[in-house]
């Protein structure tokens, strides 16, 4: 730089002096521009890198912003790339004291779009044995695979039934990315099954349970079993007929249908039995039980003996009532009661009170009319000892079979010429 520099002054005898110098002034220190090279290519991690390099001792700025720590030369990293074209551009200057800033250097890059990643597809095998799809993904157990069965998300692996009609099934699978930018392709199969052979329905059977009362009919099948009459309507199952004094000539359809029927699929199959119920057996005309009374001693008491008439065997039942006074009424002491036989006497002591003693034969469910004998107990010693002339004599053993004499434990039966009848246990 120069300069022009003219100085003047007065002097002696007022005469003015001037003189004119030219002085070149230096030039300010500047720090040189910083030199910036923008890479070719992507490097390895993805990113777009420029090297920077500067005067040692200046700082380097970058869009204005001290760079912290660096030293020249200076990797500096631009942009990462992406599924997109970029292109930019940023500012280097270099600072420092002692020195003029350098010029603020315009650095433009580009960086063209990568290829996009997508996770690895897996592969779809079929098992046309178990009807089963499986998606698998060779070495890779850390993603995760989505299947799909006519695109709703289903089990992995993925299990059809076979069903009676055919089926065709569209199967698709991806993979779930982890670092790659999209999930897999996804990956289609589709498979046609078979229908289910169709098998008719087992054949149905019956199992007849004979009871004395009744039968009871059963019908059998592998499924739905259904019963019908001879007329067509529905019966339960099982299905009781009871039996009456007619014999009874019994037609059933048993239907089975298969628990695994589907659409009309399979038919039920029918079977057509006859069952004949046989006529009740018989029961045997069943009469009502007497009564014989007795005294040991004529004093302290009086029993009462029950016997069947027809048949023989027949078991009886009784109950014990007397007679109540003030209610003028019968009120059982002893309820119904099975009576084991001649053994069992049933004793009333000497107080005076009526009493009525009931019974019935039965044998089976073929009962008698109920039988009643009543009596006063003191009344009834009377007209044992009351010396009555006797039209006969009788003798039973203690299981009430009748015998030519007394012998041993014996109920003596003495019948009057007035039609009464009396009973005394004696031992002989």
């Amino acid at each position: 730089m120069t300069f022009n520099v003219t100085v003047s002054a007065e002097g002696y005898n007022d005469k003015t002096a001037e003189e004119t110098r030219t002085w070149n002034k230096p030039a300010p220190a500047v720090w040189a521009d910083p030199v910036v090279v923008v890479d070719d290519a992507v490097s390895a991690d993805g990113f777009l890198y420029a090297t920077i390099t500067w005067e040692e001792g200046g700082d380097l700025y970058i869009d204005g912003e001290k760079v912290e720590g660096v030293a020249s030369p200076y990797r500096y990293k631009i942009a990462a790339q992406s599924l997109q074209d970029q292109e930019g551009a940023f500012f280097c200057q270099v600072k420092g004291e002692g020195r003029e800033n350098s010029n603020n250097v315009r650095v433009g890059w580009n960086l063209p779009a990568r290829e996009a990643t997508y996770a690895p597809a897996p592969v779809l095998n079929w098992d046309e044995t178990t009807f089963t799809m499986t998606a698998t993904l060779s070495n890779r157990a850390d993603y995760e695979i989505v299947m799909m069965r006519d695109g709703v998300v289903c089990d992995n692996p993925c299990t059809v039934a076979q069903t009676y009609a055919p089926q065709t099934i569209m199967f698709s699978a991806y993979t779930k990315k982890i670092n790659e930018d999209f999930n897999s392709e996804t990956v289609y199969q589709q498979v046609t099954i078979p229908a289910k052979e169709k098998t008719p329905s087992a054949e149905p059977t019956i199992s007849v349970a004979e009871g004395d009362d009744a039968y009871v009919i059963t019908g059998n099948g592998t499924g739905t079993v259904v019963m019908y009459d001879a007329e067509g309507n529905e019966i339960d199952n099982p299905y009781t007929v009871v039996r009456t004094n007619e014999q009874q000539v019994i037609i059933i359809t048993v239907e089975n249908t298969d628990a695994d029927t589907q659409d009309e699929m399979f038919k039920p199959t029918s079977k057509t039995f006859t069952v004949i119920v046989p006529a009740k057996a018989e029961q045997p005309t069943v009469g009502q039980p007497t009564f014989q009374g007795y005294t040991v001693d004529g004093v302290t008491g009086y029993g009462v003996y029950i016997f069947p008439s027809v048949p023989a065997d027949a078991d009886i039942m009784y109950r014990v009532l007397v007679w109540d006074p003030v209610a003028e009424d019968w009120t059982v002491r002893n309820d119904w009661t099975e009576y084991t036989g001649a053994e069992k006497e049933i004793w009333f002591e000497n107080n005076g009170e009526k009493v009525r003693v009931e019974a019935y034969a039965y044998v089976g469910e073929n009962k008698s009319e109920t039988a009643s004998y009543e009596f006063t107990v003191e009344t009834a010693l009377n007209e044992l000892m009351g010396g009555k002339t006797v039209a006969g004599v009788r003798y039973f053993n203690m299981a009430g079979q009748e015998m030519q004499e007394a012998n041993g434990m014996t109920i003596v039966v003495t019948t009057y010429t007035d039609g009464t009848t009396s009973a005394v246990k004696v031992m002989k």
